[in-house]
């Protein structure tokens, strides 16, 4: 863990000789990506436009979703309906925003096609908001011998596997969920295309951790699915102006 914050540090320090004065270095990106797990969203913004100390250097937040690529996906064929699966004692939602600093290092000139390679690199806290999962949940009443689906919060404990149609609404209990506080690094290499205007369009391809200690978001019923640290590869999208 301690090498990852170093290495973290170091790139955070290196300057760029390449470094022109193009707006990459200045604009304001918006966009969303995807990950193996599901998707998200990404906000940048110069740390100052105007300031030669600060050139390069961006405050981006991103909004996603946590989960263990292990977590299984069951469909129960008798029972299911339109929601389809239910992860199999995934008792918790989670979702993080993850306000960060961040440097942009520009790795090549502007060439023929207009394509312009840069390495991204941002770190800060993560904040993420875990609250309880529902699903629907077959009951059956000795006395009347009617059964009937009902949304349930989802214990592995008691409800039987044989039992559960499908996922509720990811709204049930929306409100009383728990704020968890962690760490987040993110490395990357964005290609942009430079219009006309000076704004640019770029695809980025790369890396993000989430560090949490001592396990805390508790996911997942069974304890070995929950993680200290989350990791993915994302593939992002983005417009700046």
């Amino acid at each position: 863990m301690r090498k990852f914050w170093v290495l973290v540090f170091f790139i955070f320090s290196m300057g760029s000789a390449m470094a022109q004065d193009f707006s990459l270095l200045t604009n304001t990106k918006i966009g969303f990506g995807f990950t193996r797990f599901g998707f998200g969203f990404h906000y940048e913004h110069p740390v100052l436009k105007r300031s030669a100390i600060f050139k390069g250097y961006h405050l981006n937040t991103e909004l996603g979703n946590l989960m263990n690529p292990s977590e299984i996906a069951i469909l129960n064929p008798n029972l299911s309906g339109q929601r389809g699966v239910y992860k199999f004692e995934k008792i918790a939602h989670a979702w993080s925003v993850k306000p960060l600093f961040g440097k942009t290092i520009l790795l090549g000139d502007l060439d023929a096609s207009g394509v312009v390679p840069v390495l991204k690199v941002s770190m800060g806290p993560s904040v993420s908001y875990v609250w309880p999962v529902y699903i629907n949940y077959l009951n059956f009443d000795s006395f009347s011998q009617n059964s009937q689906l009902n949304e349930v919060k989802y214990n592995p404990a008691i409800h039987t596997q044989e039992l559960i149609a499908e996922k509720a609404s990811f709204t049930n209990d929306l409100s009383k969920g728990n704020l968890k506080l962690g760490l987040a690094a993110r490395f990357g290499i964005d290609f942009n295309v430079i219009n006309s205007t000076g704004g640019s369009r770029s695809v980025g391809v790369g890396a993000r951790f989430e560090y949490y200690p001592q396990k805390t978001l508790s996911i997942y019923y069974d304890e070995t699915l929950n993680r200290q640290m989350y990791s993915s590869f994302y593939i992002n999208f983005a417009l700046s102006k």
